[in-house]
């Protein structure tokens, strides 16, 4: 794999290497082997507020995993929302706040490339 690229890998695997990668599993997921990307500066669909969304990896039923990419221009603010289930983010490169009901987590050392979110 290369920079900026995706995979889905149902069932046992490997890494070697020297690269930052995020690696998120889900026990007994049969999904298909997927391996994608580059991925886009940009995401292909409109999303909330003037941000973009491109679907990477689709859930192949109803509440099974997928996976993402969301651009947040500079300067926006999205309206406060909820997903109707669980969202893993991972802020690759930039910074910025991320409100949640417990409070705001506005530190630049907090939110910024590199940081993972759940």
């Amino acid at each position: 794999m290369r920079k900026n690229c995706f995979a889905a890998i149902p069932g046992n695997f490997s890494l070697d290497g020297s690269a930052q990668v995020l690696v998120a599993t889900r026990l007994n997921y049969t999904g298909f082997f997927t391996i994608g990307g580059p991925i886009e500066p940009l995401g292909r669909l409109n999303y909330i507020d003037g941000c973009s969304s491109t679907v990477l990896i689709n859930p192949l039923r109803r509440g099974e995993p997928c996976l993402n990419f969301l651009y947040v221009p500079p300067g926006v603010s999205q309206t406060p929302h909820t997903h109707p289930s669980l969202r893993i983010g991972l802020v690759a490169e930039g910074s910025g706040t991320c409100q949640v009901d417990e409070g705001t987590l506005n530190e630049e050392a907090v939110l910024e490339g590199g940081t993972m979110l759940v």
